[in-house]
């Protein structure tokens, strides 16, 4: 409750700040344990925006035995990696499928729980400016009322001086266009990398989800490590979607632009001075939920908030997001300064992963779900001296910082 003149408020288990896709995960996640009866912590989310819109779209792989079509907007059997002269399809259509689920659908599902729920509630139009200790919690000072409570989850983006931490950042622009006929584009096919290519900006692709016969999401994306804005590509994503299209007249029903960071140190998951003591936590891009070496978050988060509302549940504490493996780290550090130091190897890189991993190995690394055998098939695949010379490079250069030692540097 917030505070009022006179009175000290009544003490919250647990506010969460921002209720896009990481709060409101958290949020969903406690409500089904009071579908079952049970009490989860009472819990406020406090968001900026006063009202929803369809403002981006998640998609993911998931297996065939856990995809349902009523949980999504679209989904796909197969799925293509191109450059400027070879296309790869990768089909398992028994085993997994690539899913679409527009933001629409999830906040109207989140909210419509939200609404039934006597425990946890949610505060639109309104910004926490300040927050600070307080006994054996925290006050927390929005534009409109102050807090008191006892654990906190910050889902805010990262600034764009933390942004620019990262070793390379995702920026994309996407507009989803409605035809008046229909378009040629392969309904079964989602073209999740078409036309890589490199510029002097770093490496970039399109992204083409035929959504139906009348409808298509265009996208461009960019990996570099230039801190520019989405709508930069905006004009070559209409020229996309007209050249797709074969008209200048485009309907367009929504946009989408976002920057995911790729790479961002995780030294400040926890906000705790005590990471062992979790009664603070950062969350959501700025807190890891993007896999540094492709931008995939949406699931990621999806096991952090039943994680963490099973915490909640049953010791009283939060949890942060799950760090990969050591191995993983690695790799995907080496990939992406890789990646960075050498932008013209994109295509090769990613073409050489569709080329020569067998999908169900690709999916599973991709998802987080790789095996030992998947990670070696995938340093096996890709080009090994660039790879190599960049391990050294990054190696010796650590060693540099952790020593002083000028001796180790490179050039």
């Amino acid at each position: 409750m917030p505070t009022h003149k006179g009175h000290e408020p009544e003490t919250i288990d647990l506010i969460v700040i921002g209720a896009g896709c990481a709060g409101l995960s958290l949020a969903g996640e406690l409500c089904k344990y009071e579908q079952n009866g049970e009490a989860p912590p009472k819990t406020l989310l406090i968001e900026p925006r006063s009202s929803y819109t369809t403002d981006r779209s998640w998609c993911y792989w998931e297996p065939t035995t856990l995809a349902s079509p009523n949980d999504v907007d679209a989904s796909w059997l197969s799925w293509s990696f191109s450059d400027s002269k070879q296309t790869f399809v990768h089909t398992l259509a028994q085993k997994w499928h690539y899913q679409y689920l527009n933001s629409g659908r999830f906040y109207r599902q989140r909210l419509a729980a939200i609404n039934e729920s006597h425990r946890v509630s949610v505060n639109l139009g309104e910004s926490v400016q300040d927050v600070s200790q307080h006994n054996n919690g925290f006050r927390v000072r929005t534009n409109k009322a102050e807090y008191h409570c006892l654990k906190i989850v910050d889902t805010r983006p990262p600034t764009r001086k933390r942004l620019e931490q990262s070793l390379m950042l995702q920026i994309f622009y996407g507009i989803e266009i409605e035809i008046p006929g229909s378009h040629s584009i392969d309904l079964r096919l989602a073209k999740v990398m078409s036309d890589m290519r490199s510029d002097k900006l770093g490496f970039k692709f399109n992204y083409v989800l035929p959504l139906s016969p009348r409808s298509l999401l265009v996208e461009i994306t960019r990996f570099t490590d230039r801190l520019i804005e989405p709508d930069d590509l905006r004009d070559e994503t209409y020229q996309l979607a007209c050249d797709i299209v074969g008209s200048t007249q485009l309907s367009i029903i929504r946009e989408e632009r976002g920057i995911v960071p790729m790479g961002l140190p995780m030294r400040h998951a926890t906000l705790s001075p005590n990471p062992n003591i979790s009664n603070r936590v950062l969350v959501g891009l700025g807190g890891g939920a993007a896999r540094p070496a492709t931008g995939y978050a949406f699931q990621r988060l999806q096991r952090w908030a039943h994680d963490c509302a099973q915490r909640l549940m049953e010791a009283g504490t939060l949890v942060t997001m799950q760090p990969d493996s050591r191995l993983v780290q690695w790799m995907d550090r080496v990939f992406l300064l890789t990646l960075k130091n050498n932008p013209q190897l994109g295509p090769k890189l990613f073409i050489a992963l569709a080329r020569r991993v067998r999908p169900v190995r690709l999916v599973r690394f991709l998802t987080d779900q790789a095996t030992v055998f998947d990670l070696i098939a995938i340093i096996a695949a890709l080009p090994v001296t660039p790879l190599l010379l960049t391990a050294f490079r990054d190696t010796k250069n650590q060693l540099v910082s952790l020593t002083g030692n000028p001796k180790c540097s490179t050039t």
